[in-house]
């Protein structure tokens, strides 16, 4: 398929007004990459399937990117509330669906000769594991001279008790 020159001026201008959007929100995109994809039917094309593997994260800034250096546990963690994030979740909750959702349970089993690596989980992990990655946001944020609160990309909300919920504020895509 060939663009003309209107079509890409009008895809910069919208990637632009994106950015601009994004820079006044003060919201980072962070970008999941998952490998062994399967050729899947062509109407999952570009689309998460239980199998896939969570490779890395990236996070996007004003044209800058950073690798964030995530253990295989903290990725499928972080990957978890991006999809889930326009919920918060309690710790629990965040467990529970780590041991249901079949994404998770048959992470990685697409590749040769797979070790499929499972998320199982408690409550008191997830919490040790979100003060981890806000631990390699900050680290990441102050390496790139970026003034950003990890706590703000991954949010904590309060409840009428005390449990806490987690939630993701962030843009985020995947790429496979």
């Amino acid at each position: 398929m060939q663009c003309s020159d209107l079509d890409l001026a009008l895809l910069y201008y919208d990637l632009a007004m994106y950015e601009i959007d994004s820079v006044r929100r003060r919201k980072v995109r962070l970008v999941l990459v998952h490998q062994y994809t399967e050729r899947a039917a062509p109407a999952l094309s570009g689309h998460c399937i239980p199998g896939e593997e969570v490779i890395s994260t990236y996070i996007v800034w004003q044209g800058q990117s950073c690798r964030l250096p995530l253990s295989t546990t903290h990725l499928i963690l972080l990957d978890y509330l991006c999809r889930h994030r326009g919920v918060a979740q309690s710790a629990a909750q965040i467990a529970a669906g780590l041991d249901t959702e079949l994404f998770y349970l048959h992470h990685g089993s697409n590749a040769r000769g797979a070790a499929v690596v499972r998320a199982r989980t408690s409550r008191t992990a997830v919490r040790q594991q979100i003060k981890r990655i806000r631990a390699i946001l900050a680290k990441c944020f102050s390496d790139a001279n970026l003034d950003f609160d990890p706590a703000a990309i991954i949010r904590s909300h309060a409840t009428s008790t005390r449990e806490v919920r987690y939630q993701v504020e962030a843009n985020v895509t995947w790429e496979h």
